[in-house]
């Protein structure tokens, strides 16, 4: 007999709706895709919307079928018994069709199309499998009707991811990071064949799953022969479907996780609340903001909310258990080393939670097991790479790669807050002296953290579900002191909690003693944040014309601003020519060729300051390492220095006297910051 205390009823499903309920959703969120697609627009931002949907979305869309299917083999291999089976297969694929990326971005491969196809081909043939299976079947979609709520969120995720990188949400800077390594080491890898680390962009050493993956779907879509950026800008939007779509996949592992913890308050009928956690996930705006955008959050909330499932349900040798969510775990710190500290202690508690502690070293072992064998191959690249295999992470141990000290301690303090941890508890709630939020009440939580607050506090105050509810507030709370203490206390960063808390607002909804009242007032919580995310997008670039403009363009927007230092830099230059971009790395649509360093690393320029104390021996030593032109962006490199993120020596002044008396001028953008010069 197994020795783990679970229920093992079998698992409740809410009433069959038929297809109405499923049809209306499909409907509600191409209505409102329509409405999104036409804020501070009209026909034609409609029209080049559904064309960069058309031609952006299937290959995103192959890539997670084939996951799903990847996931229906590894389901059956490691737990052919499961209840929640097709939530199980979701996360399970995903991280294993995201394992297989890597892999093959390791070992060179992923850049070849014929290569890149396969895994996807073996999963979609697997699901076409299944489904002939079901010849003769009479399938009911069960669909409740409280995802109609979500809608307005889900069609503004599907526009706002059409628009090119770059161009909307103010509080990622216009998707800064996006240009500068998300997309970025997509692009270098394939120029170079390989998924592997590059001294000039330290985040090249991060486990780069997700970015892996936007690779993979750009070499499905023809990047090989003609370029990530290159055309009309579909591989761009490919990858920015492919995490939409992976946000609308954490949407519905939530609502799995939701349902076996309402499960385990004892009241079957509670289950009906489970899809309010899902649409809470879906519809709170930090959801939509990060998850049309080609980021890496949403991943880790898929893959975390698939972890407590397999925690939480069924049953399972404890051995097999801890592989199965140390696995999932171990995935989601592929796609972001954060989730190593947000969700691997929840995910912890959650699988001894209500089982005897003579199984928990077990779950432990295998958790640990699980999680290691995930990471491994990135641990192997960079200890190949750089001899420190979590570079720049403890490298008082394995040592600082090719950093000097004064960068570690750079990158270090550029990482992590200044202030004292009551300090940063204070920033949870209230805003900074700017009037900045930087905690649970950023507007882009919405209504989400009182929300959280009121189902906790109502559930722990119940005997029937109180427990679960303090399984929850324990993993909000470790969370928060995880933010607090291991973090730069930004908003973004607390987006793991999405997770226990939508879970927590079903748990405290089912504490009210009127069904159809709970599921009311839950429809209207995740309403509310589909309104507010939908006001959001309408604001975006307001002063530039409304969200939607860039569709109508695609990248070549940044090409064909005759004002910008792109498109001289892509257009004006002679053949031959080699850029140092000197303060920006936000290079993604730079075409031609050029060299780079993010504010951590080491760039030419600075190589050559440091070599040559004299400015005039400046410009004949990059002409030496072959560079033409340097394109400097002096109000960048000011930011970098008034943060302390750059080298002292990487100054603005200096580098402008340099230009002005040792090169000539080509270009000046209209605030004088942005400077392009030819070396002598």
């Amino acid at each position: 007999m197994n020795p783990e205390m679970t229920l093992q009823n079998a698992e409740i499903q809410p009433p069959a709706t038929r297809p109405w309920a499923l049809i209306a959703v499909l409907c509600a969120v191409a209505f409102f895709a329509v409405v999104a697609s036409m804020l501070g627009g009209s026909v034609a931002t409609l029209a080049s919307a559904v064309f960069v949907l058309l031609s952006g979305s299937v290959a995103p869309g192959l890539y997670l079928l084939g996951s799903l299917g990847l996931g229906v083999l590894v389901q059956k291999a490691v737990w052919p018994g499961c209840q929640r089976v097709w939530s199980l297969r979701a996360g399970l694929g995903l991280g294993a069709m995201l394992t297989v990326t890597h892999l093959m971005g390791d070992l060179g491969v992923l850049t070849v199309r014929g290569v890149a196809l396969v895994p996807v081909a073996l999963g979609a043939a697997v699901i076409i499998g299944e489904l002939l299976k079901l010849r003769g079947r009479r399938i009911e979609p069960r669909v409740s009707w409280v995802w109609l709520a979500a809608t307005p969120a889900t069609g503004v995720l599907l526009v706002a991811a059409c628009s090119p990188p770059g161009w909307l949400w103010a509080s990622e800077f216009g998707g800064y990071d996006v240009l500068s390594y998300h997309l970025e080491l997509p692009k270098e890898w394939l120029a170079m064949g390989r998924v592997w680390p590059l001294e000039h962009n330290v985040y090249s050493y991060l486990p780069s799953f997700m970015e892996a993956a936007f690779l993979h779907v750009g070499v499905m879509m023809g990047a090989g022969k003609t370029g990530l950026t290159s055309g009309d800008g579909s591989m761009l939007a490919a990858a920015q479907f492919l995490h939409a779509g992976i946000a609308i996949i954490a949407a519905m592992t939530t609502t799995s996780a939701a349902s076996e913890v309402l499960k385990r308050t004892g009241d079957e009928r509670a289950q009906i609340l489970a899809p309010i956690a899902g649409g809470l996930v879906i519809a709170t705006p930090w959801s939509v903001v990060t998850g049309s955008m080609a980021y890496n959050e949403m991943a880790v909330l898929a893959l975390f909310a698939t972890a407590l499932v397999a925690a939480m349900s069924g049953e399972l040798k404890p051995i097999r258990r801890g592989l199965v969510v140390g696995a999932l775990v171990g995935a989601a710190c592929g796609c972001k080393p954060t989730a190593l500290i947000f969700c691997a202690p929840a995910c912890g508690l959650a699988m001894v939670w209500d089982r005897p502690r003579k199984i928990w070293a077990m779950l432990t072992l295998g958790a640990c097991v699980g999680g290691l064998v995930m990471i491994l191959p990135w641990l192997v690249r960079n200890w190949m790479a750089g001899g420190n295999p979590v570079f720049p992470q403890l490298s008082g141990i394995f040592g600082s790669a090719h950093w000097s000290a004064e960068q570690i301690e750079r990158y270090k303090a550029g990482h992590s807050f200044e202030g004292s941890f009551f300090e940063a508890l204070r920033l949870f709630v209230l805003p900074e002296s700017g009037g900045a939020h930087r905690g649970i009440l950023h507007g882009q939580w919405a209504f989400f953290g009182p929300m959280v607050l009121i189902g906790s506090v109502g559930a722990l105050a119940i005997r029937r579900t109180h427990r679960m509810a303090a399984l929850l507030t324990l993993m909000l709370l470790m969370q928060l002191a995880v933010w607090l203490l291991l973090t730069h206390v930004q908003s973004r960063f607390l987006m793991p909690m999405l997770v226990p808390g939508a879970i927590a607002v079903s748990v405290g909804l089912s504490c009210l003693p009127v069904r159809h009242l709970a599921l009311t007032l839950g429809t209207l919580c995740v309403l509310v944040q589909s309104v507010v995310t939908l006001l959001i997008f309408s604001l975006q670039q307001a002063d530039l014309g409304g969200p939607n403009v860039a569709t109508l363009f695609g990248p070549g927007l940044y090409a064909s601003d005759q004002l910008s230092p792109i498109a001289f830099l892509n257009e004006r230059l002679p053949e031959g020519s080699r850029v140092l971009v000197v303060g920006d790395a936000a290079v993604l649509y730079i075409e031609t060729p050029y060299a780079y360093a993010t504010t951590w690393d080491t760039s030419p320029m600075l190589e050559v300051i440091k070599a040559h104390e004299n400015p005039a021996e400046w410009s004949p030593a990059l002409r030496e390492k072959g560079y033409t032109h340097v394109y400097a962006d002096l109000s960048e490199l000011d930011r970098l220095a008034l943060a302390g993120w750059s080298d002292p020596m990487l100054d603005a002044g200096w580098i402008l006297n340099w230009l002005a008396q040792h090169a000539t001028p080509m270009y000046r953008d209209q605030a004088g910051n942005r400077l392009i010069f030819e070396l002598p």
